[in-house]
């Protein structure tokens, strides 16, 4: 067998590989059909080319055949390696998902009108969007405090993140005084849409629209954690009436950073393969709260220089950067130093709002 013969019969094997590799995740997995049709359309396109060179190539030039059998698997590995890429981004960076046993448990504290949990929906341009509310407790309905607004990490839910507000001791006393919303991104829970970094601004804008309108709310507290960080300082830059403060728990400097501290490879053309491309250093330079950065030298998620780059995007006077010692990213939220912080924080915003009123 020659070797313009051994090319043409890998290049097909490949191709017809992963066409038989796509379909099934075509009809099975819906959230994935936008990526397998790529890989199909690519296929296709190189099956194609394949025929149309062993057809019209003249076939005593050996060479120019080799050649352009060589060239043309090359483009078909390039095409490849894009769609698996970007499919392996999307499967680190969002992980759409319902706790149920979570929204259970709170839906019966909400039908038993205990502990002032609430459903809370709203319906905007791109589908309604869903989560929960804790209101204060041991104050009247209608005195105004502090609105908490939490964004999630990429592994939590609503429903997930108001029962540890409601029964952590520790994330309790953070808001104590204050009711806390969390919505959930677009693709989670019952949220209507696709996580992808326009969706998720878009949702961040109508959050923050919501909780800033109730009429109990006297500032609004935007806090952030994980992937919700970059959400919670976009949502902070767009605001109308400036947030209380800002609250950011392991913060990223862009989403880059966030695909490279799994996959080190989003760098130069490769970076047109991220779907959450978030620069949030372009944002932080327009927000005007106190704003507090909470970062780990243990975090092996989120590198703490990305962290300090952040940091020094802000222009607000009343920016704080404080570094834990010792604690891993899964750890940050449950971290008793992390806490101490956020309760002092808090509880400054919480007077200068009672001072305001």
């Amino acid at each position: 067998m020659t070797m313009r013969e051994r090319l043409l019969n890998s290049l097909l094997c490949a191709v017809f590989a992963l066409i038989a590799g796509c379909v099934p995740v075509l009809v099975l997995a819906r959230g994935a059909r936008g990526t397998m049709i790529a890989s199909l359309i690519t296929a296709a396109v190189s099956f194609v080319a394949v025929i149309l060179l062993k057809s019209f190539l003249p076939k005593k030039s050996k060479l120019l055949r080799v050649l352009a059998f060589a060239a043309t698997g090359v483009v078909f590995a390039a095409a490849v390696f894009s769609v698996i890429t970007y499919n392996l981004g999307n499967l680190f960076m969002y992980h759409p998902h319902a706790d149920k046993e979570e929204t259970e448990k709170l839906m019966t504290i909400a039908e038993k009108h205990s502990l002032g949990v609430e459903v809370e929906e709203v319906s905007t341009a791109n589908g309604t969007i869903c989560g929960w509310r804790l209101k204060a407790a041991g104050i009247a309905s209608n005195v105004k405090r502090p609105v908490v607004l939490y964004f999630c990490g990429n592994g939590e839910t609503s429903a997930k993140a108001i029962l540890r507000f409601s029964e952590n001791e520790l994330w309790n006393s953070v808001v104590r005084g204050c009711d806390v919303i969390c919505f959930d991104y677009p693709g989670y829970g019952k949220s209507a849409g696709i996580p992808r970094e326009k969706s998720m601004k878009a949702m961040a804008v109508e959050a923050y629209k919501y909780a800033s309108g109730l009429p109990v709310n006297s500032t609004t507290i935007v806090m952030g954690y994980s992937i919700g960080t970059g959400i919670a300082v976009y949502a902070a830059s767009e605001a109308e009436n400036v947030p209380g403060g800002l609250m950011l728990i392991a913060p990223y400097n862009s989403g880059y950073d966030l695909y490279n501290s799994k996959l080190k490879i989003f760098h130069g053309p490769v970076k047109l393969l991220a779907t959450f491309k978030m620069p949030v250093y372009q944002y932080a330079g327009k927000v005007k709260c106190p704003t507090l950065i909470i970062a780990s030298e243990a975090d092996e998620l989120i590198p703490i220089q990305s962290s300090k780059k952040l940091f020094s995007e802000f222009s607000a006077a009343k920016t704080d950067f404080v570094t834990v010692e010792g604690e891993r990213h899964n750890d940050l939220p449950l971290s008793g130093k992390v806490a101490s912080r956020l309760i002092a924080f808090v509880g400054i915003i919480r007077e200068e709002a009672k001072r305001d009123a």
